[in-house]
């Protein structure tokens, strides 16, 4: 396992701020938020081809590190506590890796990873020394019968036995594939097909859509957004649809603070919509919607503004800039940030443990990270 130690490197003396975006919006249109993202240091250049980002407690010392998944493999960047990294560390992690997920596989207390091979059959299983350093244990890669290949990964305990679970994408199968954990790196062989009534090929979002406190799917189709429910006997629900003209990539999160997840799609070409989530697993009524040229391409989820609701970003291939959607109980708010050459992948994560969750941008092309946040430093 090729381990590549880099230099350090520094944060710019003060934050840049940018400005707000012009929106159509249901509730509010336009107005600036009231904490507004800026730059927190300069750009960090990891590889090209650089495609997703997971966050977590990689190295063991208590501080949110970044795993992002890119041409030449995963670089491990190693978080100060503060919104910037001591380090950063490359690995081997198969060929043309395009999405990571972090977590426990192993039950030893550390999180590992599971890489999405783009062009391949398998997927890649990395298991973490505790320290950060990561290699692929005997039994990875893992072949999975899949067509065309495998495009996104989750992690999740979605069977309930306290051990996580492997999904991945099925496109021509119309299905997410779930592989149960044994809780120790590996996975039933014979995986169970999750119906989801179309092409899922961005993969998938989980939230509890209908409030039972079991984990429900949601995947972009090629004409809709299906919305698959867990059942009382662990099984899966047949696949409800909500049209869309497009959808590339769908998120689920509490954008009106009325404690029930909203849902976010992206199309391409076409809109950006957020429907009101009606806590039984259905949506309903727009809270927003905004033209957005072709190219949308990823979404994250998170909280922004610390405010306690729900706020968005999402990745646009054809511009450099990335939509931002505040979330709120008096309507969305938007700004627009810089996000570098074909940004794509878009994640977020609490890197210095103020409360607010910072923005990450992946520029595709130019190979960077961007890093922003609402809070003064």
């Amino acid at each position: 396992m090729l381990s590549r130690p880099l230099a350090a490197f520094a944060l710019l003396a003060g934050p840049v701020a940018f400005p707000a975006a012009s929106a159509t919006a249901c509730g509010r249109t336009g107005d600036a938020p009231a904490d507004t993202l800026r730059l927190l240091s300069e750009a960090v250049v990891v590889s090209p081809d650089l495609a997703s980002v997971a966050a977590g407690d990689l190295t063991g010392d208590g501080r949110i590190d970044l795993l992002l998944a890119h041409r030449d493999g995963v670089t491990l960047l190693v978080g100060d506590g503060t919104g910037g990294f001591e380090r950063k560390l490359g690995f081997d992690a198969g060929e043309n890796p395009v999405d990571v997920a972090v977590g426990d596989l192993d039950s030893d207390g550390d999180l590992d990873a599971a890489v999405a091979n783009h062009e391949t059959d398998y997927v890649t299983l990395l298991r973490n020394d505790g320290r950060g350093a990561l290699s692929a244990p005997p039994h990875s890669p893992l072949h999975l019968e899949l067509d065309p290949h495998p495009h996104a990964v989750e992690l999740t305990d979605l069977d309930g036995d306290g051990r996580l679970d492997l999904l991945v994408d099925d496109r021509r199968g119309e299905a997410i594939l779930l592989l149960s954990g044994r809780g120790d790196g590996t996975f039933d062989p014979e995986p169970v097909r999750i119906d989801v009534g179309g092409d899922p090929y961005r993969g998938m979002a989980l939230a509890d859509l209908d409030g039972d406190g079991r984990t429900d799917l949601i995947t972009p189709n090629v004409a809709e957004v299906a919305i698959v429910l867990r059942t009382e006997v662990g099984g899966f629900a047949r696949p409800r649809v909500t049209p869309s003209s497009g959808p590339f990539e769908a998120g689920v999160a509490d954008l009106d603070g009325d404690g029930i997840p909203d849902l976010v799609v992206a199309d391409e070409p076409g809109p950006v919509r957020v429907a009101r989530g009606a806590g039984d697993g259905t949506f309903g009524a727009p809270l927003f919607e905004t033209r957005w040229s072709s190219g949308a391409k990823a979404i994250a989820m998170g909280d922004f503004d610390g405010d306690g609701i729900g706020d968005a970003a999402v990745t646009n291939w054809e511009e450099a800039d990335v939509l931002v959607l505040f979330g709120g109980a008096d309507g969305i708010r938007t700004q627009r940030v810089p996000g570098g050459e074909n940004p794509w992948g878009v994640g977020a994560a609490d890197l210095d443990a103020d409360g607010r969750d910072e923005l990450l941008i992946l520029a595709y092309t130019g190979g960077e990270l961007r890093v922003f946040s609402t809070a003064s430093r």
